[in-house]
């Protein structure tokens, strides 16, 4: 047995791990979006990210990239996330084991947006260093 999978095409397609194409070979690219996440304790409470900590795994010129969007509440960060305006982008590859970035963005709320080529890749972790900033204006 193998997993079948209803397409947004209509179609009906079958799991194959030795392939890294679809069924039209084109290579398969793979998003997930996590968030929105507030990162202090309300709106009206600003907080910056300082540092994104990361780690994933990569094979051979494979990489993915992290867009990080902050905003001022979840539903600003989901819209820009969503827009795809006004994000940190970050690339992560097979020539890091852990990648460090500083983004120094503020807000209240924070999506966090991976892509990713390829079957050989993966994303391990995120941390975050945040420092609290004061009441918004």
């Amino acid at each position: 047995g193998s997993l079948l999978v209803g397409c947004y095409n209509g179609e009906l397609c079958r799991f194959d791990e030795s392939s890294s194409t679809d069924e039209g070979g084109s290579a398969i690219a793979s998003v997930a979006r996590i968030g929105p996440i507030n990162f202090s304790p309300s709106p009206s409470q600003s907080a910056m990210v300082q540092e994104v900590k990361g780690i994933g795994s990569y094979g051979t010129g494979i990489s993915s990239t992290q867009v990080l969007y902050v905003g001022t509440t979840a539903s600003d960060a989901l819209a820009q996330a969503t827009a795809g305006t006004f994000g940190f982008p970050m690339t992560w590859s097979d020539t890091y084991n852990e990648v460090i970035e500083n983004p120094r963005k503020s807000g209240h709320s924070l999506v966090l947006v991976i892509t990713g080529a390829g079957d050989d890749w993966a994303f391990e972790e995120a941390g975050l260093t945040i420092t609290p900033v004061g009441k918004a204006r």
